[in-house]
């Protein structure tokens, strides 16, 4: 596959429910073209390459729900040779300006397949959340229990790793995008316009734009909110199996190190 694009790539990685939208329109604010208007879903991803990495994954024997192993030269894979025109198809749109980018978690796993198509190697943007926070999240939107969720946020944070490695990185929890989220910008132009990556608008009305207009802003109160609703809801479910099943032993304590690995098949 030869490169299908001009133009520096920036490509945010992380898992679901990081903040990898407001990243995107971070950078999209600060010049960064996401696409064209019909192209460019509600949550700042670019359509054609979310279809194209859900099909990948798909092919490979996963969903972005529950993403495939993979193997040693899975890149090469015939099954891939499909999505080669839809990838060079995304490009076309979001090549030709000096800087673009996009966000779509799914591409923690698919990034070594797009070099194939880019021209250059891409600056990594890598947003992380803490795992419980995107539990509560996911529990929120899709109802995924939290063993589920916890192996998803392992997963994806294991593959955007190793996807970045080698590459100009810069690395970003989301609390400091919602505690400072001028600061956290500006690191974020400065880093890119160093790297040489013409950037047209400064942090701050990048962000005094974006928080004026995104009615989907999310707060530490909100987060919290929803947090102690999740942590309220599992107490009430595991008093009701108590008074259904009480306990044949005393509370559970911590294990001294004389129990390690006492009892360590329970699942």
């Amino acid at each position: 596959m030869s490169p299908t694009t001009g133009g520096a790539a920036v490509i945010v990685l992380g898992m679901h429910r990081s903040g990898t939208s407001a990243t995107s329109r971070v950078l999209n604010r600060m010049g960064s073209w996401l696409g064209s208007d019909a192209s460019v879903t509600r949550r700042f991803e670019h359509a054609a390459v979310q279809d194209t990495n859900e099909g990948i994954l798909r092919a490979l024997g996963g969903r972005w729900h529950t993403p495939p192993d993979l193997t040693d030269g899975w890149t090469e894979d015939a099954a891939l040779r499909a999505y080669d025109a839809p990838a060079r198809a995304a490009l076309a749109d979001l090549g030709g300006h000096p800087v673009f980018s996009w966000k779509d978690p799914r591409t923690c796993f698919t990034l070594p397949w797009w070099e194939h198509h880019l021209g250059a190697p891409p600056v990594v943007v890598y947003v992380h959340r803490h795992p419980t926070e995107v539990a509560a999240s996911l529990a929120a939107r899709n109802g995924f229990g939290a063993a589920h969720a916890l192996m998803m946020w392992e997963a994806y944070n294991g593959a955007a790793l190793r996807a970045a490695a080698g590459h100009r990185v810069i690395t970003m929890p989301y609390s400091q995008l919602v505690d400072a989220p001028t600061e956290t910008a500006a690191v974020l132009h400065e880093a890119l316009t160093h790297w040489g990556l013409p950037l047209t608008a400064d942090p701050e009305s990048a962000t005094a734009r974006l928080l004026a207009a995104d009615p989907f802003h999310l707060t530490h109160d909100v987060l919290a909110a929803s947090i102690e609703h999740q942590l309220a809801d599992l107490r009430r479910r595991r008093a009701e199996q108590q008074a259904k099943f009480p306990p044949a032993t005393g509370p559970v304590s911590p294990l001294g190190p004389a129990d390690q690995g006492a009892g360590s098949g329970a699942g």
